[in-house]
C-alpha cells in the first residue's frame, strides 16, 4: 500500500496477521496508521522499516507493540529471521514441541533447576557437552541433577539427550 487510504481499504479486505510497514508511507506516518489499526483491535504482528534510527521513532513504535524495527537496507535474512521469530511465537519452537512431546508431564509444573537443565539440553543439543556443564548451568550438582532429572521426568540425562537428539 502507498498510503493510509490503501492500507485501511486493504485492512478492510483482509485481516492480516502480519504487517510490514514504513515510516513514512506516501505523505502519511506509518505508525500513525499502525496505531490506528491496533485501536481498531488488531491484535497482529507489525514490523516497522526505516531508514529513521531516531529514539523518538522507537519510542513510538514500542507504545504501540511492534515485533521489530528494521533499519534500511534490509537483507532477506533480516525478515526471514523475523518471520521464524514470529512463528515461533505463534507456534512454539521446535525445541518445546520437542520437549512437550517426549516429557510424560507440564514443563512449567517442573522444578527450576530440571527446566534449567531441559533449557541447556533444547540450546546445545547439537553439540558435546558434558553433564557437569548441565549442572553447572542449572546451579546444582551432577548427582542431585541425575538423581533429580530421572526422579522428575522418568529417564535418565544421557538417555533424554539422545532421545532428544533423535526426535529433533
Amino acid at each position: 500500500c502507498r498510503n493510509r487510504l490503501e492500507v485501511l481499504e486493504a485492512f478492510d479486505r483482509s485481516t492480516p496477521d502480519i504487517i510490514f510497514t514504513d515510516i513514512r508511507l506516501g505523505k502519511d506516518d506509518g505508525l500513525s496508521i499502525a496505531d490506528e489499526l491496533r485501536k481498531k483491535g488488531w491484535k497482529g504482528f507489525l514490523v516497522i522499516m526505516s531508514c529513521y534510527g531516531n529514539f523518538s521513532y522507537a519510542k513510538r513504535a514500542i507504545q504501540i507493540d511492534v515485533e521489530d524495527y528494521l533499519l534500511k537496507p534490509i537483507f532477506p535474512e533480516d525478515v526471514r529471521e523475523i518471520l521464524k521469530k514470529i512463528y515461533e511465537k505463534q507456534h512454539g519452537s521446535e525445541e518445546d514441541r520437542i520437549l512437550s512431546e517426549i516429557l510424560p508431564r507440564d514443563i512449567d509444573q517442573l522444578p527450576n533447576h530440571i527446566k534449567k537443565a531441559l533449557e541447556y539440553i533444547a540450546a546445545h543439543y547439537k553439540e558435546q557437552f558434558t553433564l557437569g556443564e548441565i549442572a553447572k548451568y542449572s546451579c546444582v550438582s551432577e548427582s542431585h541433577l541425575s538423581a533429580d532429572f530421572s526422579k522428575q521426568t522418568g529417564y535418565t540425562l544421557v538417555c533424554f539427550i539422545n532421545l532428544f537428539r533423535v526426535t529433533a
